[in-house]
């Protein structure tokens, strides 16, 4: 199964929330950039070349650049972070494309990146990245022995 792959570092571009109004639909377009959605509420619909792709809370899913993508069946409100970055895929990549993730760990870190200012410099950014792509990594793959004794 193809991953996001952090043996080349995916680079952060832009993050904000989204929610969408009653009987709104996806957006249609090939976009150049990757985009991690992160889902509060509600369902997000769209397809992504030709694959009907569902989201609902606490699901993430990666668009990956120049695919096509289009809002074909309306979406149901969604609420959702968004982060827009440069990342290299591979198969068996160290973070797969979709899976789930448990808010009280990654709201922490969207409520820093959300105060993060226009002073602030592009590591902090990619610092935060990084851990919130740390941390879906680990709650991909469970708890390791060692961290379930500790």
């Amino acid at each position: 199964m193809i991953g996001l792959s952090f043996d080349n570092l995916p680079h952060y571009i832009y993050s904000n929330h989204r929610q969408f109004h009653t009987h709104e639909h996806h957006i249609d377009r090939i976009f150049n950039e990757d985009v991690l959605i992160l889902m509060r509420k509600g369902i997000l619909r769209f397809t992504e070349d030709g694959k009907d792709v569902e989201l609902h809370a606490n699901e993430y899913y990666i668009q990956r650049a120049g695919l096509h993508q289009a809002g074909l069946v309306e979406s149901e409100k969604p609420n959702y972070f968004f982060i827009h970055f440069n990342g290299f895929f591979e198969e068996n990549g160290d973070l797969p494309i979709r899976g789930t993730f448990q808010s009280k760990t990654i709201q922490p870190l969207l409520d820093k990146l959300m105060l993060l200012g226009l002073e602030s410099s592009k590591i902090e950014y990619e610092c935060l990245f990084y851990a919130l792509l740390t941390d879906l990594a680990k709650q991909q793959r469970g708890e390791t022995v060692a961290e379930k004794i500790r």
